[in-house]
């Protein structure tokens, strides 16, 4: 007896697509919310709003870009994002010096993850 991980009884690379899809659907939102958090450290670094003087929104915004660097590079490729994931273990290793490199990294993430 073969098991279907999709339920259906066919097993199908179609089925499996389509479900990581759906998953995909719910979860980008998310995903979207912490490229943002990436884009708020780089615009900080920047010089923008939150800019980084060593004070507490700026270990703030660094420290949530971590974390969320970190949870897209663990989750991004469950998601049929491999490239995303990448990217986000980029970003991951660049968050302690935030320049052009990690710039262009975030909006690369960006265009993978979405609006």
């Amino acid at each position: 007896m073969t098991a279907h991980p999709t339920g259906t009884g066919t097993g199908t690379g179609t089925d499996v697509r389509a479900l990581v899809e759906g998953l995909w659907q719910r979860f980008q939102p998310l995903a979207s919310r912490r490229v943002a958090a990436l884009e708020a450290w780089v615009a900080a670094a920047d010089g923008g709003p939150g800019r980084v003087s060593g004070d507490l929104s700026a270990t703030s915004l660094r420290d949530a870009a971590a974390a969320a660097a970190h949870d897209l590079a663990g989750s991004l490729g469950s998601y049929g994002r491999p490239e995303g994931s990448r990217l986000a273990e980029a970003c991951e290793a660049s968050v302690d010096s935030p320049g052009p490199g990690l710039r262009d990294l975030v909006v690369r993430l960006r265009a993978e993850v979405g609006p």
